[in-house]
Parts: structure tokens; C-alpha cells; sequence
């Protein structure tokens, strides 16, 4: 009997061991994941992050966790001081980009380099002062379970959501079974070849809604665009509300006639978080993702390139789509017809999704050049010098803000123009985008006034007039080059952040008032005569169907 207890008590006291010994390292494999899960989780919804890259980066960030905990165990020789600078080494880490843009607004002196440096000086401090001193040492298990228990619940917390979305990723049914993509069109060698180019203006709201809200008719901005024979729709609407449902919505028809149109109707009465979760999740369920099976499959790039057109997106900011940057990360000019190769080369594109997260959230950003210089050798591409067209640009930006972004548009605009005809695009200008950050400047540049973000009524205006300053130079520097040009105005929502629109809430604003800004769109066309002018203004969602039929062949019926 006395043998048997002592037997049951070995094994108590070695089970006990066993946990005390590897509970630190769970824990700290849990650690840096507990916020990488909930990066991940956050932004799902915008289908930004593959799920397989991210259980990849979520076992290598706990390898490397757990090789911390090693490192600082042997320096401090306690586990729970090991544990405590694990947690002064992830949470900085995880917080950098948010840190770095609050300290940035007050100072220029703190880089994201000293920054790193700070972090590092404290984690080093810390170690020093542990591994000499152990002020903790009589609450040192009270804080060891402590911290253990919350680490492992948050862990648990994040990553249920996770283990959910992977059984409904690879338990789902394809998405062909439940919507029509278009991907072969009738081509009429016969039809004109122009080149077009397609404004995508990025939450620009229209004349009506704009006099109605904000009190500004816009005569002047009418005015020029009539002078460049634009014909405006003054009052048009998309009901998509943000960026991935309304390009859908605009640039594939079969797609949104067939399936998108009846999920949209759906939840078009939600403001735009909860509505676009609730489409993410009816979207899901029926097994479709923005990014894997509606990006790259567009159908007015497909239907273009079908017709041999070159096929040429620009964005100032990354996002959905590619920059005209990426044609001098690779040999092959080819590459520049972003929809066709970017079918072959999806999961690099991926990767670059997921570290551009990580990029910007975290201290990496430091190396952000270095990580992406290295993504692009593992695939045999080579950089090459981006022209910079100063002197253009400076006359460009003579009278206008000449903020960066503003630049980057015209030197990516000007660098198309040695692209060989027809071609087909795709400019994004982002300026009127929510959270606001042109505030408000001076003649001379000097003011940089802080104000509330989310306050519409006094910094959005001040966007729209800017970025209308930048679209009007857009579309004379096209003209200039290519007066037969045909030219598409259009924006995809209007006012829609996640913070503007409670805040809209509380400044009185009702929720259909709401929703008509967040629907509300400018567009206009500029189609020259030799093209068939137009007698009246298009509807948005008809707009890549007017395109495709004039210029490509007949492939899809207008709607009313």
C-alpha cells in the first residue's frame, strides 16, 4: 500500500514538473499570436490575409517567441521575469505602427528606427535589472499563473474565431456553383480601339449630394468638366458602400447580375461595419472571397485583354490593386498586364498581403524595403529606377497641395504613356477617403491644424475641393498626350470609416441620411465623338457594360 502511494505521489509530483516545465513554453508561443489572431480576425473581412499564410507566420512567430523566453530565461535565470519582458518585447512590438503614427503627429525627430532603437534599450534595461534584482520574487508564482491564465485565454479568445474560418474555408462549396464570372467574351476585331482611362476616385461623393449636405452647387468643377466634354450624372449612386463590394459591383457584370446584386439588396439597409461583415459572411458561406475569386478575374480587364488591350491599374496606396510600380520588379514587361500574370503568381501576391500587414503594424516596418526587396529576388525579379519627372510634376503642382500622393499619381500617369496603344487604365486617387488627412494648410504649407478626423462637416469638403484640383490636372495631362482618349469618372462610395459613421450618429445625422452619402458617388464619361457621344448620362453599374459592348464586342445587356 505504502509503495502504491508513493508511486501515485511520484507521478503527481512529475505531472506537476512536466506542466510547471512546459506551460512557459506554451505560453510563450501563445504570446505573439494572441495578436497576430486578432490582426487576422479584424481583417477577414476585407479577405486581405490568406488563412494559409496565416497559420505559417503564426507557427514561425511562435518558434520565435519560444526562443525568446529561452534567451531571456538564461539571462534572468526566473520564468516569470523571462515571461514579463517576453510581454515588454511583443506588445511594443504589435503596437509599433499605432505608436509610431501618434508620435510622428507631435515630432519628426522620432523615427521608426530610434523608435526601435528605445524598444530595444528598454527590453535590454529591463533584462539587466531583472537578472540582478528580483523585486517580484515574493509574489513570483501569483504572477507566473496570473499571467499564464489571461495569456492562454486571450490565445483561446482570438483563435476560436480562426479555427472557424479555416473549417468553412476548406469545407465550402466552389464558388462557380453559386454565381456567373464571365471569363470568354466576344471579341468584334472590327469595334474602335481607343485608349481608356478609368478615374477611380475613391469615396468622392456627387454634385447633388455634395450642394445638398456641404452647400456647394460646384458651378466651377461643372464648368471645366463640360469644357472637356464630360457628360455628368449628377446625382448617381451606387448602393455597394465600400471599396472590394463596389468594384465587384462596377467591374464585373455577369458576376453582380447573377449573384452580387441580390446579396447587396441584402444588407444595403446596414451602415457600412456591420454590413460589410454580414456580406463577408453570406459571401463566405457560399464559398466566394474577394480576393481569391473576384480580383483577379474581373471582367473589364479580361475583357480588354481579350481584345489585346494592355491593362495598367495604379494605386497610391496599397490596397485591392497593384501599382504601376510592380512593372520594374520584374524582367518580363509583360508582367504590367497585371491580369494575366497575376493569376500565376497569386501566392507571392498573398504573401505581400500578409506582410504588408505586418509591415505596417509592427516594428518590421524599419525593414519593410529590405523584406519586399527580398519577396521580389526569391521570384527573379529585378528593380529598376521609377522616372521621376520633377519638372513636370513641379508645374502640375504649381497650384495645388502637391502632397506625395498627389505626385506619385502624375509620375506613375506620365510613366503609361510609353506603354504601347490601345490600353485600358486604372487610376486610383484616394484623397477623398476617410479617416481625413489634408487638414487644413495655409498658402505657404505652414498650418497643420488639428482637427477631430471624423468630423465631416469641416474637413471632407476640403478633400473633395483638393482632390477635384487633382483629378481636373489628371485629365488634362491625359488629354495633352491622347485628346481622343475616352475618360470614365467614377467613385465607389461615399463617406463610410468605421469612425465617421457613429460619429455621423451623433452629430444628428439620421441613418437614411447616412446611407444616401455612403451611397453616393460622382461619375461622369467622357466619350468623344468619333466613338458615338453620349445623349444622356450612364448609371454606374452600366458603365463597364457600355465599354465592353463599344469596344470589345457585344457581351452584356444594360440595365434600366
Amino acid at each position: 500500500m505504502s509503495d502504491k502511494l508513493t508511486t501515485e505521489s511520484k507521478d503527481i509530483k512529475q505531472r506537476r514538473f512536466s506542466a510547471h516545465v512546459l506551460m512557459p513554453f506554451i505560453v510563450a508561443a501563445f504570446l505573439p499570436n494572441i495578436f497576430w489572431l486578432f490582426l487576422f480576425n479584424n481583417n477577414k473581412v476585407l479577405n486581405e490575409i490568406a488563412y494559409s499564410h496565416s497559420v505559417i507566420v503564426a507557427i514561425l512567430l511562435s518558434i520565435i517567441s519560444i526562443c525568446l523566453y529561452m534567451l531571456f530565461r538564461v539571462i534572468t535565470r526566473k520564468t516569470e521575469a523571462a515571461l514579463i519582458i517576453l510581454i515588454v518585447f511583443w506588445v511594443p512590438f504589435w503596437m509599433f505602427g499605432s505608436v509610431y503614427s501618434y508620435v510622428s503627429s507631435i515630432t519628426v525627430l522620432l523615427t521608426r528606427g530610434v523608435l526601435v532603437i528605445i524598444h530595444a534599450i528598454i527590453v535590454i534595461v529591463l533584462l539587466l535589472l531583472l537578472r540582478k534584482y528580483n523585486p517580484l520574487e515574493k509574489y513570483s508564482q501569483i504572477i507566473y499563473r496570473v499571467l499564464s491564465v489571461i495569456i492562454c485565454l486571450l490565445f483561446l479568445f482570438n483563435s476560436v474565431p480562426t479555427f472557424y474560418e479555416g473549417i468553412v474555408i476548406y469545407g465550402r462549396a466552389p464558388s462557380e456553383q453559386v454565381a456567373d464570372i464571365k471569363v470568354d467574351f466576344n471579341v468584334d476585331e472590327q469595334l474602335p480601339s481607343p485608349d481608356i482611362y478609368w478615374l477611380y476616385m475613391d469615396g468622392m461623393m456627387s454634385f447633388d449630394t455634395i450642394y445638398k449636405y456641404f452647400g456647394d452647387a460646384q458651378d466651377e468643377l461643372k464648368f471645366e468638366l463640360n469644357q472637356r466634354d464630360f457628360v455628368i450624372n449628377e446625382s448617381a449612386e451606387l448602393i455597394a458602400g465600400y471599396t472590394q463590394a463596389a468594384a465587384a459591383s462596377l467591374l464585373s457584370p455577369s458576376f453582380y447580375d447573377s449573384y452580387f446584386s441580390k446579396r447587396l439588396s441584402e444588407t444595403e439597409h446596414l451602415l457600412k461595419s456591420e454590413r460589410a461583415n454580414e456580406l463577408y459572411a453570406r459571401l463566405e458561406s457560399d464559398g466566394i472571397r474577394f480576393n481569391r475569386d473576384i480580383e483577379p478575374r474581373y471582367e473589364l480587364f479580361k475583357a480588354f485583354m481579350a481584345k489585346g488591350y494592355s491593362n495598367i491599374i495604379i494605386a497610391l496606396d496599397y490596397g485591392s490593386y497593384q501599382s504601376i510600380e510592380y512593372f520594374y520588379n520584374y524582367n518580363d514587361d509583360l508582367y504590367l498586364l497585371i491580369q494575366g500574370p497575376r493569376e500565376t503568381s497569386d501566392r507571392l501576391i498573398e504573401v505581400e498581403n500578409t506582410m504588408h500587414f505586418l509591415t505596417t503594424a509592427t516594428s518590421l516596418s524599419v525593414v519593410r524595403g529590405w523584406i519586399f526587396n527580398f519577396l521580389n529576388s526569391v521570384q527573379g525579379r529585378t528593380l529598376q529606377p521609377i522616372p521621376n519627372y520633377e519638372d513636370e510634376i513641379d508645374l502640375l503642382t504649381k497650384h495645388t497641395l502637391g502632397l506625395e500622393p498627389e505626385r506619385s499619381l502624375y509620375r506613375r500617369l506620365l510613366d503609361t504613356y510609353t506603354i504601347k496603344s490601345p490600353k485600358i487604365v486604372y487610376i486610383a486617387n484616394y484623397i477623398t477617403h476617410t479617416p481625413f488627412k489634408v487638414l487644413s494648410v495655409e498658402a505657404d504649407g505652414s498650418d497643420n491644424t488639428v482637427v477631430d478626423p471624423r468630423d465631416i462637416d469641416l474637413l471632407y469638403l476640403l478633400h473633395h475641393e483638393y482632390a477635384a484640383q487633382v483629378m481636373l490636372n489628371t485629365i488634362d495631362l491625359i488629354l495633352d498626350w491622347n485628346p481622343d482618349a475616352v475618360i470614365i469618372i467614377q467613385a465607389d462610395h461615399g463617406v463610410h470609416s468605421i469612425a465617421t459613421q457613429p460619429y455621423m450618429l451623433e452629430m444628428g445625422y439620421t441613418i437614411p441620411q447616412i446611407l444616401e452619402m455612403n451611397y453616393s458617388v460622382i461619375s461622369a464619361v467622357r466619350m468623344p465623338p468619333q466613338y458615338g457621344e453620349l445623349d444622356e448620362p450612364v448609371a454606374p453599374i452600366n458603365i463597364s457594360r457600355m465599354l465592353v459592348n463599344s469596344f470589345v464586342g457585344e457581351n452584356y445587356e444594360m440595365l434600366p
